[in-house]
């Protein structure tokens, strides 16, 4: 099994099952515009899935949670935008 790496700090964390960390989130994306990094620019349909994956421990999410973000949509509800201090413990 390969091994997993925070992001941030590069301790490496304990796989529960292929790229799920004991003691960290997996986050992913399919790029953005604006992105110079990753920005694969695949059309939609026939075009393969292309998504980013990285790791962060819990340590660094708990020292950096300032800088994140979170997005919550309720069915029926425009979505709203809240300080990730709200959910991460």
């Amino acid at each position: 099994m390969k091994k997993l790496f925070c992001f941030c700090c590069d301790k490496e964390l304990q796989p529960i099952n292929s790229f799920q960390p004991n003691g960290g989130v997996m986050c992913s994306s399919y790029g953005n515009y604006g992105s110079t990094a990753f920005d694969p620019n695949l059309s939609f349909g026939t075009a393969p899935t292309i998504e980013l994956f990285f790791l962060i421990c819990d340590d660094c999410l708990r020292t950096h949670v300032a800088r994140c973000i979170i997005f919550v949509k309720k069915p029926g509800e425009k979505e709203k935008v809240r300080p990730a201090s709200e959910f991460v413990s």
